[in-house]
């Protein structure tokens, strides 16, 4: 059990980076549009903000319950983060494709990054302590689960059709 725990913290603190690659993939191509910027700014801020706050709770945490409490607030949070995320690069679509991001969010992404890292190891620490709760381990696995970016298959369909005809 210890082995699949481990194991799955490492897949979260891949995952939180993963999350963050999202994040500079949508917000690259953005200086174009100084309103664009500001929109990104703010939920760039807020999701460090949540970050930073579920590290301070889940540090604090004195029992499998509370570090599940935490989780799932975090949770609900970036999931709210994650559909506001994708409004934006719905409105600003023309601008989320360029290569680099934009010199105007370095300091966002930056912080949030810090954030992730943080999040991340204070999840390892946490889970050394309730990793056979299984009401921490399902809060875990949710986090997991949101933070984990969705790949697109219909690349690799379309791939797997043509190499079948």
């Amino acid at each position: 059990m210890k082995t699949n725990i481990s194991n799955q913290m490492n897949m979260i603190k891949t995952m939180t980076f993963f999350f963050l690659a999202m994040f500079l993939v949508y917000s690259s191509g953005l200086a174009a549009n100084p309103a664009g910027v500001q929109e990104f700014k703010l939920l760039f801020k807020n999701i460090t903000s949540a970050t930073n706050e579920a590290t301070r709770s889940l540090s604090a945490s004195k029992s499998a319950q509370s570090a599940a409490a935490v989780l799932n607030t975090y949770g609900d949070k970036m999931e709210k983060y994650s559909d506001q995320l994708d409004k934006l690069d719905e409105k600003y679509s023309e601008l989320t494709e360029a290569e680099e991001p934009p010199a105007e969010l370095e300091k966002e992404l930056a912080e949030m990054e810090t954030a992730f890292e943080a999040f991340a190891e204070s999840l390892d620490k946490v889970s050394e302590s309730y990793e056979g709760d299984d009401r921490f381990r399902e809060a875990a696995e949710r986090v997991a689960s949101i933070l984990t970016p969705e790949e697109d298959d219909s690349e690799d369909d379309e791939e797997e059709e043509l190499s079948d005809e």
